[in-house]
């Protein structure tokens, strides 16, 4: 299923993913692993080795790298309680800006997402069973119909910001950790070409 429709298999632990990560690094390089393929379709390949001596220092070394880079990343972006907060906007709104760390700002959208997702599956089925009674109330189903699209213009934005958020970090980790570790989801390696047969004498 593509993102827009299902999220709410993957990042199951999103929440307590800092006493993870305090337990364990590696927790941090798995999330990020989930994160970007959900959001970005992108392969994160944090276990990547350039030579076959001393894999385990290798990754060890570049997962400790991408800890100390994302414990100092901040992350500046509009108050998303105060976006969603509006139906519409205005030259009058009031939207605060925010700053934390990168990882609690990824944290906090995702769940805020996932809550919109179970949000939308409620509201359709409530719609749904509204439009099957036999004695149908116009009123509470076109009340039924703003509430989804309200709600979905808002997690689509959502959406929006974590895509651009990976964006951002895969360009952040590119440049202060180390090239070459991402891979689009979908890409394949290209086809060889078939080798020329040999005449024979």
């Amino acid at each position: 299923m593509h993102m827009e429709l299902n999220t709410l298999d993957d990042l199951y632990y999103a929440k307590d993913i800092k006493e993870k990560t305090e337990e364990n690094p590696f927790e941090l390089s798995r999330f990020l692993v989930l994160f970007f393929r959900l959001y970005n379709s992108k392969t994160f390949h944090i276990t990547r080795t350039v030579s076959s001596k001393n894999i385990s220092d290798q990754i060890t070394h570049r997962v400790t790298k991408l800890k100390t880079l994302l414990d100092t990343t901040r992350l500046t972006m509009p108050d998303i309680e105060s976006l969603i907060g509006h139906i519409e906007y205005t030259p009058s709104t009031e939207i605060k800006i925010s700053e934390c760390n990168v990882v609690d700002g990824i944290v906090t959208l995702h769940t805020q997402q996932v809550s919109h997702e179970l949000i939308i599956s409620s509201l359709q089925a409530g719609l749904k069973f509204e439009n099957e009674l036999d004695i149908v109330d116009e009123d509470k189903i076109e009340d039924l119909k703003s509430e989804i699209s309200v709600k979905t213009d808002q997690r689509m934005m959502l959406l929006n910001y974590l895509k651009n958020i990976g964006e951002s970090l895969e360009n952040h980790i590119n440049s202060n950790l180390e090239e070459g570790l991402f891979s689009s989801e979908f890409a394949r390696p290209p086809a060889k070409l078939p080798e020329k047969r040999k005449k024979q004498v």
